[in-house]
């Protein structure tokens, strides 16, 4: 983990307290000549007090790009 912040999120009318957390995914993989690895820098939003479905608000997959792609991104929730 790198870096986190606190912050509120408005999910359609609802306001959620979440966490973005920065960190970096190592993904390596056995060639003939050894083992090549590479970074994957992500970043991820996470909603407190949320059914476990709906806990992932936002997840970016690679963060260090210049437009940043959000992979998911939660756009409603219902408790039930």
């Amino acid at each position: 983990m790198e870096k986190i912040e606190f912050e509120n999120f408005n999910i359609s009318g609802k306001f959620v307290n979440g966490i973005r957390a920065y960190y970096t995914m190592v993904i390596c993989e056995t060639i003939d000549e050894g083992v090549e690895c590479f970074e994957l820098p992500q970043e991820m939003v996470l909603g407190r007090n949320l059914p476990a479905i709906a806990q992932v608000i936002e997840h970016i997959y690679l963060r260090t790009m210049q437009n940043r792609i959000v992979v998911s991104k939660l756009i409603d929730f219902e408790r039930i």
